[in-house]
């Protein structure tokens, strides 16, 4: 599986439908489903969105003939390419479903066949998410520089929740400060991948999705998410939330359970993106959850 750096570009060529034919103000594009970067060469993706613009006021879909869905080649060799299902999309709902390239996933073009280009604003580019990891380099034998918590966030008389490491606006509670005690990998039905449950909160204030990976500072390593013999190498944060016991917290707060997973101890960090900011996070792995 290649993991590409990737952005999402919805390019078009256009004949339009009589009703669309004049309505291009504003023209924006709401990708429906989840994709990654790291999707696997040769299988299928299916995929959906939703395409509006401006009718005065107020958006309306946007209805065009001939749309379809390109996916460039990571390694730069044959585009993929598939129409979107049906002829007609007055709810500006459209899909199709199209294999990802045999180099990998990099950039995802949509549009409709005609002679003139329109070119959509995207509201939720999920691929954008996927910058290059940009993680300190730690010197052999130096200390590991661990996160700290920033006593001006009220994570337990307001949020609910344990210290959360970094600056935010996404953090990690590992619930021991900035050291993650991994259980062994039997308790996840793994050969080699202990782990521990993290709890992410996102405050409010920022309301898009987050992307998180990660790595090891001290020597070659991996950080994986969730369960499983093999865990993803990826995490994502959309709007979906558990709230915590104990009382109301803020609207538009999130908290989001998960695991991370560790085949050693060592020195980490995750990288945690978002639209606007990127940020890493230094965390020591013991043994012993």
């Amino acid at each position: 599986m290649r993991v590409a750096v990737a952005t999402l570009v919805l390019a078009g060529l256009v004949t339009l439908l009589p009703a669309a034919a004049a309505a291009k103000e504003g023209l924006t594009a709401e990708l429906l489903t989840q994709v990654s970067a790291a999707a696997e060469p040769g299988s299928t993706l299916e995929l959906d969105w939703k395409l509006t613009v401006f009718d005065g006021a107020k958006r309306v879909p946007f209805n065009a003939m001939g749309v379809f869905v390109r996916l460039l080649d990571a390694s730069g060799g044959a585009a993929t390419t598939a129409l979107a299902r049906g002829s007609s999309h007055p709810d500006g709902l459209y899909s199709a479903s199209v294999v990802v390239p045999a180099g990998g996933l990099s950039v995802i073009q949509i549009g409709v066949h005609g002679t003139t280009d329109i070119y959509a604003a995207v509201v939720n580019n999920p691929l954008a998410l996927n910058r290059p990891l940009h993680l300190p380099v730690l010197a052999r034998g130096a200390k590991c520089p661990v996160a700290t918590s920033d006593p001006a966030i009220p994570f337990a008389s307001l949020y609910r929740v344990g210290k959360g490491l970094g600056a935010g606006p996404a953090f990690p509670i590992l619930g021991s400060g900035s050291t993650l005690r991994f259980a062994p990998p039997i308790n996840f039905q793994s050969s080699r991948w202990g782990g521990q449950k993290v709890l992410w909160f996102v405050l409010p204030s920022y309301t898009g999705p987050v992307l998180i990976r990660g790595g090891r500072l001290d020597r070659p390593g991996r950080v994986g998410f969730e369960r499983g013999n093999v865990p993803s190498l990826e995490l994502r944060l959309d709007s979906s939330t558990v709230i915590p016991g104990g009382g109301p917290v803020p609207d538009k707060a999130r908290y989001r359970p998960s695991y991370t997973r560790l085949t050693s101890p060592g020195c980490y960090a995750y990288q945690i993106d978002g639209t606007t900011f990127s940020r890493t996070i230094v965390f020591r792995a013991v043994r012993g959850y």
